[in-house]
C-alpha cells in the first residue's frame, strides 16, 4: 500500500561519505558478537519458542521431513498448509494478541505477531537443498515496527529484554514459508542420530530468534534515532561516555555523538537542498557493518515481509510501517518546494486518510492496541495537515 507512495525515493543514489557513523557502527559490531555469544549458551523455553516449535512439530511439516529433498517435500498443496499454520500466530484467525513470545514479560508493551508473506517465495530463497551461508542468512521472523528509546543487548534470557524504557509497541513479522524451508533444510546438515527436538529448539532459538533480536532490533534504533534528528534536529543522549539513561546493559560509546553529528550534518543539507531524500536513504546504515542503507532495508521490508493483503490485515499493514511513515514525513517536511517530495507527501496523506476512513481497527479485538492505532493515526495526520 504505502511501498507505491515512496517508490520514487527508493531508486539507488549516490551515497555521501559518513566517516563517524561508519567508525561507531564498527564499534557496536563487536557488542552484538558478544551479546550472540552469550545468549548461545543455553536455550531457555520462551512463550515464542514454545509457538514455533508448535508449527515445526505439526502433522504436516513432520510429514515434510521423510523426504531428502527439502523442496520437493514442499508438495502441491504448501500454500495451504502455511495458510494452515499460520492460524497459529494470526490474530484476525485466533482473535487474541500475543503478548510476551519474543519481549521480556518485565516490559509492559503491545507486542504483536502475525504471518507474512513474500512477493516471490521461491525466487527470493536460495535453492540449494544442503544448508548453505546463503540458507543462514535467511531471516523468517523478523521485527517491523519498534518504538523503544532503548538500544538493547540483552536477550540471553530468550527473550528482548529493556532494561530501562519499555517499548510501547512492538511488531514481529513471520514469514511461515522461508520458517518451514529453512527447517527442512537445515534438517539435511544433521547426523542421522541427532537429537531432533534438541535439534528443533537450536534451530529455532539460534538460527530464527537470535539473528532476529541482533540485526532488527539495532536496526530499528538507529531508525529512530534518524527519525528522532530528522523531526527535532537534536540528538538525544548526552556527550559523555559511560552508563546512558537510554542504554540497556552497555554504554553507547565516546563514538556516539560525532556519529549522530555527521547524520545531522546530513540531514541539514536536506534542508539546504544539497542532496535528494534518495541520497539520504543510500547514505545512511541500518546494520553495523555498514552493508545495509535504510533504502535497502525498506525495499527488503516492502518485498519480503508484507502482512496478507485481504481488507481485514489492513491493521496489521498499518502497525508494521507508521514508524517508516512517520520518518518519510518528517523527511518530506525537511525538503520543501520540492515536486518529488510534495507529490510524496500528497500521496502519502492521500492513503493515509484512505487507510483511516476503512476504520481498520475495528478488526482489531484487543482494546489496548486498538487505543493505540488511532492515537498513532490521529497524530499522523495531523502531521499531515500541517502547511508544507
Amino acid at each position: 500500500m504505502f511501498d507505491r507512495d515512496i517508490a520514487s525515493w527508493l531508486a539507488p543514489a549516490t551515497p555521501r561519505s559518513m566517516p563517524m557513523l561508519d567508525r561507531y557502527l564498527r564499534s557496536l559490531s563487536s557488542k552484538v558478537v558478544y551479546a550472540k555469544q552469550r545468549s548461545s549458551h543455553t536455550i531457555p523455553l520462551t512463550n515464542g519458542l514454545r509457538l514455533l516449535s508448535q508449527i515445526l512439530v505439526s502433522d504436516p511439516v513432520t510429514t515434510m521431513t521423510y523426504d531428502d529433498d527439502p523442496w520437493r517435500a514442499l508438495g502441491d498443496n504448501i500454500d495451504s498448509v502455511v495458510r494452515s499454520l499460520g492460524r497459529v500466530l494470526d490474530p484476525e484467525q485466533s482473535g487474541v494478541i500475543n503478548r510476551h513470545l519474543f519481549i521480556s514479560p518485565q516490559n509492559k508493551c503491545t507486542e504483536l505477531a502475525f504471518p507474512t508473506q513474500r512477493e516471490d517465495p521461491y525466487g527470493s530463497l536460495p535453492m540449494d537443498i544442503t544448508y548453505t551461508d546463503a540458507w543462514k542468512l535467511v531471516r523468517p521472523l523478523r521485527i517491523l515496527e519498534n518504538d523503544a528509546p532503548d538500544l538493547s543487548f540483552e536477550y540471553d534470557s530468550g527473550y528482548l529484554y529493556y532494561r530501562t524504557s519499555s517499548p510501547h509497541l512492538v511488531v514481529f513479522g513471520i514469514d511461515i514459508f522461508a520458517f518451514i524451508i529453512k527447517y527442512l533444510v537445515y534438517r539435511t546438515s544433521l547426523p542421522h542420530d541427532v537429537d531432533i527436538e534438541y535439534a528443533t529448539r537450536h534451530y529455532i532459538h539460534d538460527e530464527v530468534i537470535l539473528p532476529c533480536f541482533s540485526t532488527d532490533s539495532v536496526s530499528l534504533w538507529l531508525r529512530n534515532q534518524y527519525l528522532q534528528i530528522s523531526n527535532t534536529n537534536t540528538i538525544l543522549s548526552s556527550d559523555q561516555d559511560g552508563y546512558y539513561f537510554g542504554v540497556t546493559g552497555n554504554s553507547l560509546g565516546s563514538e556516539y555523538k560525532p556519529a549522530m553529528n555527521d547524520v545531522k550534518t546530513l540531514i541539514d543539507q536536506l534542508s539546504n537542498k544539497t542532496v535528494s531524500v534518495r541520497t539520504v536513504l543510500s547514505s545512511l546504515w541500518l546494520n553495523p557493518q555498514g552493508t545495509i542503507s535504510c533504502r535497502d532495508y525498506i525495499t527488503d521490508i516492502f518485498t519480503n515481509c508484507s502482512p496478507p493483503y485481504q481488507q481485514q490485515y489492513q491493521w496489521m499493514t498499518g502497525l508494521a510501517y507508521l514508524g517508516w511513515i512517520d520518518w518519510f514525513i518528517a523527511l518530506a517536511y525537511r525538503q520543501k518546494n520540492v515536486p518529488d517530495v510534495l507529490s510524496v507527501k500528497h500521496k502519502l496523506k492521500r492513503d493515509v486518510t484512505l487507510w483511516t476512513y476503512s476504520q481498520p481497527w475495528q478488526h482489531v479485538n484487543d482494546m489496548s492496541c486498538r487505543d493505540y492505532i488511532r492515537n498513532r493515526v490521529d497524530r499522523l495526520l495531523l502531521y499531515l495537515d500541517s502547511p508544507d
